[in-house]
């Protein structure tokens, strides 16, 4: 009775010299199922890693339109806070153009309080000197 074919080693098969077609035609037989299934289990482990690879990608997709929604996010706060900080700039130079604008029209003012008082203050000193003229005697 022939051994085992799954006992049979490839050192047996390889260096099987005799003439026996038969025999020879079985360790062919048995060579080519070895191939395929070790080609079987080649094609099990990459689909493996094929599987293994594209739950990868998932979670790495997972993790970069995570990213992406929050870098959104943060990209409408980042134009909100410009927008908010042109309009805050804006209005204090509208509110210091304002106030120099007032500190102008205050000092006008005031200058012309004190060209008034002025006038007032020399019309005044004149009439004191008209009344000092006509008041002392003539000497």
């Amino acid at each position: 009775m022939p051994k085992d074919w799954k006992n049979l080693t490839d050192e047996e098969m390889l260096n099987y010299e005799e003439a026996n077609t038969s025999l020879m035609a079985r360790y062919k037989r048995i060579m080519q199922y070895r191939s395929i299934e070790s080609t079987n289990l080649l094609k099990d482990k990459i689909t493996a890693l094929t599987d293994t690879i594209y739950r990868a990608s998932q979670g790495i997709q997972d993790k970069y339109e995570n990213f992406s929604t929050s870098q959104a996010k943060q990209q409408n706060r980042i134009f909100l806070l410009t927008v908010v900080i042109a309009l805050s700039t804006a209005a204090y130079t509208y509110i210091t153009w304002q106030s120099v604008a007032a500190m102008n029209e205050s000092n006008k003012i005031l200058k012309q309080s004190l060209q008034i008082e002025l006038n007032k203050q020399k019309e005044h000193n004149k009439s004191l000197k008209r009344i000092g003229a006509e008041a002392a005697p003539p000497g």
